[in-house]
């Protein structure tokens, strides 16, 4: 039973979306099961499955999630908002965005409130270790966005024992790859932006909640593990990728990148280098790349956002 009294823990809603995830999520899920907080309930959200993954989960676990089923697959931005939407109608206290690819340690959630509670309700990040290898960091935070590498400020390769990222710090920006927010951030600062649907979107968030004067912190006593890049359930994932990165950095720049010069040499080197990928792939007869070049271009140019278009899936499959 979760309690939202102000006598008791506070009470969190684990956010976990499935799209054709079975595997992973029923991994995920079962790590959740087993951790030490007392106050929290899983939300699974199925963003429209055509595996019937999510009904297997449901049937599964029933009794010990919440299941939420759409219709549609609405992205990881989608699938969130509608996990936020059944936390705020709910009342609880915050929100934990978590990949469905990962795996928790049993104290994690203890860790990420404790430091929230400590520092006035911040959201934090936990330690995210990569669980395939386990010698280095999956970390995408930083204090800010370094506009010249579309990345965080430092952004590097992290061994596990870097004293960098063992040590407590604040920060301005992170994935969402797991993430602990309070509910009256989100009250201030709104949903996640559906115009992305995945890739940039956490960017866009945390920016939100710094920039709106609200602490972030990376706390290194909590730990999760990331089998990184599990989660987009496509056959053709680097093209999948490909499409809304370079989509995606147009429309996250025009909205956070307030230095002009920068922002207009760095956009005009991606639309280049996009404009090159059609052309070599036109010469080389690689007509898969050169279709999804040619959508990407093109919708850049549209300034089309949200899912990706029914042709990305359509023609030129080959």
């Amino acid at each position: 039973m979760i309690s939202t009294s102000k006598n008791s823990q506070p009470s969190v809603a684990v956010v976990i979306v499935n799209f054709n995830g079975l595997e992973y999520s029923s991994a995920c899920i079962d790590s959740l099961l087993h951790i030490d907080y007392p106050n929290s309930r899983i939300v699974m959200v199925d963003n429209g499955s055509s595996d019937s993954s999510g009904s297997m989960l449901v049937q599964s676990y029933e009794g010990k999630i919440e299941p939420i089923l759409l219709s549609v697959n609405g992205g990881v931005t989608g699938g969130n908002n509608a996990g936020i939407e059944y936390a705020l109608k709910n009342n609880f206290d915050y929100v934990l965005f978590l990949n469905n690819d990962t795996e928790v340690h049993p104290s994690f959630l203890t860790g990420l409130i404790d430091a929230s509670l400590s520092d006035g309700q911040a959201l934090v990040v936990p330690k995210i270790v990569c669980y395939f290898d386990q010698r280095r960091l999956d970390h995408w935070i930083g204090s800010d966005i370094d506009w010249w590498t579309s990345r965080p400020i430092g952004y590097h390769y992290y061994p596990l024992e870097s004293e960098e990222m063992n040590r407590k710090q604040r920060i301005g920006v992170a994935s969402t790859c797991c993430l602990l927010v309070p509910l009256s951030v989100i009250r201030q600062i709104g949903l996640m932006d559906e115009d992305y649907f995945m890739y940039y979107d956490d960017a866009d968030f945390t920016l939100r909640a710094s920039r709106a004067g609200y602490s972030m912190i990376y706390e290194p006593a909590s730990v999760v593990f990331h089998k990184c890049n599990k989660t987009t359930g496509t056959k053709q994932p680097s093209l999948f990728e490909y499409y809304l990165v370079n989509r995606n950095i147009f429309y996250f720049y025009g909205k956070f990148c307030n230095r002009p010069i920068v922002k207009s040499i760095v956009l005009a080197k991606i639309f280049t280098r996009l404009l090159l990928h059609f052309v070599g792939s036109l010469l080389l007869r690689k007509k898969r790349l050169q279709y999804v070049a040619y959508l990407t271009l093109r919708d850049i140019v549209r300034g089309v956002r949200g899912p990706i278009p029914p042709e990305f899936f359509g023609e030129n499959k080959k």
